[in-house]
């Protein structure tokens, strides 16, 4: 028998229970690449988060529906049965009248349309303005969401630079070491240098874990935000083109009108219409001086005749109310309401400071992070020119251990701090986006 047939006839009478069947390849299926755009487009659409701020645009909406409903007539309709012990009837004018009946059925239908009531228009229109700053605020929050995930996207790349960096610490200690063994073994070196090795490597090591621990929360916290799973690979895509723009980014020209921010400030232009529903709501207790007309209709149907000898009736009016005095509650309302109204007005003005005083605050933090980013980067390529002949010299006993060691820690400390301020810079645009109004990707919010 054949090789080939040999196998062929072990596969046919082996019990396919004792192979996988699963390909190990599927076992650790390949990461999925998250780019800033996605997760800034999953955390304001369809995250449980986005969710909440799409009720709150319906609870806005529904305001503005009840106070709507003040305008339009209430209709009523009751229906009653009576089981008697006993039935009644009379003879009227040679008819049959059902005074009592064994069995009574009724219905009632009960009409109320206030015709004039001048309360109404003020309190529609601050309903208005109610609905229009909770529309405000939802999509605000949504903002916000892509803000937040933003931010959280660019922390955890920030994590992971620093844990590659500790990495490569890593990498170059156990070259130093293997370098001070070799050397210490053809006698150029002491046995010192080995132990210095050995301690950086330990360093490093910690350096490493310090790191991972960061990492995983960073990670952690943006699953959080996007509804992700925290065992799922997730592979983050730098924002190679975000980045390079916050470099870019023109921070000594003139600086945006702050009217112009504020009308691109959601946030802003919502406490704008809480302001103006606070005024409205203020005038309301003044219109109850005047009275209210109301037209009233009522319906009834019944199998009891009666002496009316009629199995339906109903009747239509008006109804004038005016209340002269109710004890001082309109004034005191009134009162309150136009404190409420004053204190709207002021919280608007306080937030028109503070979106100045952020607008420069904002544009300066970018200035500093630019230069310092550029005076990171410089120092990153001295301390890998210095690594880099530190470790010939030592490689051709002309330099000490410690000084290698110094190199190393200095080249380290030059990685951390560049990938930190790269994404400092990053997170520095994004604040200056929220600041003006735009959402994480630099794009302007529609109304």
């Amino acid at each position: 028998m054949s090789a080939v047939m040999y196998a062929a006839w072990f596969l046919s009478v082996l019990p396919w229970g004792a192979l996988p069947l699963q390909n190990p390849a599927s076992a650790n299926p390949p990461a999925q690449v998250l780019t800033l755009e996605a997760a800034v487009q999953r955390a304001t659409r369809e995250t449980q988060r986005a969710k909440l701020t799409q009720e709150q645009e319906v609870i806005a909406q529904a305001a503005t529906t009840k106070a709507r409903a003040f305008f339009f007539p209430t209709l009523e309709l009751t229906g009653n049965y009576t089981r008697r012990a006993f039935e009644t009837i009379r003879d009227i004018g040679g008819e049959r009248a059902v005074m009592q009946a064994r069995n009574a059925l009724s219905s009632t239908a009960n009409l109320r349309w206030t015709l004039l009531d001048v309360r109404g228009i003020p309190l529609y229109r601050a309903a208005c303005s109610t609905r229009e700053a909770g529309r405000l605020e939802a999509q605000n929050q949504r903002r916000l969401n892509g803000m937040e995930a933003a931010d959280a996207f660019l922390q955890t790349l920030a994590a992971q630079a620093v844990e590659e960096a500790a990495r490569h610490r890593i990498a170059l200690a156990e070259k130093n070491l293997s370098d001070a063994t070799a050397l210490h073994a053809a006698g150029l070196v002491s046995l010192n240098d080995i132990t210095r090795a050995k301690l950086e490597k330990a360093n490093a090591e910690t350096s490493l874990e310090n790191a991972l621990g960061i990492t995983l929360a960073a990670k952690l916290r943006l699953a959080t935000l996007l509804d992700l799973e925290w065992e799922a690979n997730y592979q983050l895509l730098p924002p190679e083109a975000f980045l390079q723009h916050a470099e870019n980014q023109n921070t000594q020209g003139e600086q945006p009108p702050v009217e112009k921010v504020l009308a691109q400030r959601l946030d802003f232009l919502a406490l704008e219409q809480q302001a103006e529903a606070a005024q409205f709501f203020a005038q309301e207790p003044w219109m109850r001086l005047l009275p209210t007309l109301s037209l009233i209709g009522q319906g009834r149907l019944t199998n009891e005749t009666g002496l009316s000898n009629r199995k339906w009736d109903g009747n239509l009016g008006l109804e004038l109310s005016w209340t002269l005095f109710d004890g001082g509650m309109r004034y005191g309302e009134w009162n309150e309401r136009r404190a409420q109204a004053q204190m709207a007005s002021i919280r608007m003005e306080l937030q028109r400071r503070q979106i100045h005083a952020d607008l420069h605050i904002a544009f300066q933090n970018m200035h500093i992070a630019q230069t310092t980013l550029r005076q990171a980067r410089a120092t990153l390529e001295l301390a890998t020119q210095n690594i880099h002949e530190t470790t010939t010299l030592y490689q051709q006993g002309l330099t000490t251990a410690l000084q290698l060691l110094d190199a190393s820690v200095k080249k380290f400390e030059a990685d951390v701090h560049f990938a930190t301020q790269r994404y400092a810079l990053g997170l520095a645009l994004l604040n200056l986006y929220s600041v003006t109004g735009m959402d994480a990707l630099g794009q302007e919010v529609g109304l």
